[in-house]
């Protein structure tokens, strides 16, 4: 019996997955940069919005950096919402 309890809880431990809450926003890019330090600076209509607050993506791959900066670009130029899901967002 013992052997069986232990095989079930093994067995639970498996299957657990990590959850985390987390809240997402879909938004309009309104501007976006690469920096000279390769990282991409963005802001948008919500969260990344008032006065020097700039959201940013940094990647060590220079193709990485220019997928983000591309889909963003063409997301504002296209007028289309990006769904960011912020873990820590508080306002």
């Amino acid at each position: 019996m013992k052997i069986i309890k232990s095989i079930i809880i093994i067995t639970g431990f498996l299957f657990i997955k990590n959850s985390f809450a987390a809240i997402d926003c879909k938004e309009d890019i309104t501007n976006i940069i690469i920096h000279k330090n390769g990282i991409v600076y963005f802001k948008t209509d919500q969260t990344c919005s008032t006065g020097s607050v700039w959201c940013q993506i940094g990647f060590a791959d220079p193709k990485q950096i220019d997928r983000a900066y591309s889909m963003l670009l063409t997301a504002q130029t296209s007028k289309k919402q990006v769904t960011f899901v912020w873990p820590d967002l508080s306002s």
